[in-house]
């Protein structure tokens, strides 16, 4: 697992107020293994989807879930971020 620098987003959607809205605290107790949420390193955001989930540490390692042009992550790499980290949760609507 390479040491990546992840954006925060919850200080980041202070700064950029309206830009965008990361999840409640609430929906991200709701989180499983399998989900998919949005991070961002080197000002390039992708998606990935979570393997490991620590509620108490606020942690989680996932793997990278799309190509990425400014990283030299592969797809399906594992990387490891906290909570703050997340900038959205993929739904899917039915």
């Amino acid at each position: 697992m390479k040491n990546v620098k992840f954006e925060n987003a919850v200080e980041l959607s202070k700064i950029h107020v309206g830009s965008f809205q990361i999840p409640t605290q609430a929906e991200l107790m709701q989180l499983e293994v399998g989900h998919v949420v949005k991070v961002c390193a080197n000002n390039e955001r992708f998606w990935t989807k979570i393997v490991q989930i620590d509620f108490d540490t606020e942690e989680i390692i996932a793997t990278v879930d799309n190509k990425l042009l400014r990283n030299d992550l592969e797809l399906f790499e594992k990387v490891k971020f906290k909570f703050n980290n997340i900038y959205s949760i993929y739904h899917l609507h039915t």
